[in-house]
């Protein structure tokens, strides 16, 4: 069981570090990588919601190894052919 030294610490040593956080986004706001928008209204921590909108994701079924596209005649665990050979 901690004591109430190590308790006080670990909460000076998390108080510390949202301050840090805070000072850190007053000083580098958070924006999006694509486009610069600021997130301060969005809760992502790297893309704004139109971004990620545009982004386009792989369908199923996909690769098990790579994470390609495959067809959609194609069974849930087969690899690609760049795959199909490696292990």
């Amino acid at each position: 069981m901690p004591t109430s030294n190590e308790t006080a610490g670990s909460k000076a040593s998390g108080s510390a570090a949202a301050l840090i956080d805070a000072l850190l986004e007053l000083v580098y706001p958070p924006h999006c990588i694509v486009c610069g928008l600021s997130l301060h209204n969005y809760n992502a921590p790297y893309l704004c919601r139109p971004c990620l909108a545009e982004l386009p994701f792989v369908a199923e079924p996909r690769c098990p190894k790579c994470g390609h596209e495959l067809g959609e005649h194609t069974t849930v665990n087969t690899r690609c052919r760049a795959c199909e050979g490696k292990s």
